[in-house]
């Protein structure tokens, strides 16, 4: 009985294994989306300063998902934001 236990386990369970891959993509894909949904709202905001630190959250996220192009397209995002919070802050003073 334990044998038969033993090999069902062995065929069902690294199924489940790609299964939990796929859905775990499907969770990073989604929380990137998110995190792109609010930089966009910190993008009608106006504030450089919040543009720069949720560029720098979308671009964690497409990390996180191992999205290379689009975290490449983000840190180039947010190199633009930071520069500009910056050189807005230095302007202000």
């Amino acid at each position: 009985m334990r044998n038969l236990l033993a090999a069902v386990a062995a065929l069902v369970l690294p199924g489940c294994d790609g299964f939990a891959q796929g859905q775990l993509a499907d969770i990073q894909a989604q929380a990137a989306k998110d995190a792109e949904d609010r930089y966009s709202i910190a993008v009608r905001g106006g504030d450089f300063t919040d543009m720069c630190v949720h560029a720098k959250i979308v671009a964690a996220a497409h990390l996180q998902a191992k999205h290379e192009a689009e975290y490449n397209r983000w840190k180039a995002k947010e190199r633009f934001d930071c520069d500009a919070a910056k050189t807005l802050g230095i302007l202000e003073r």
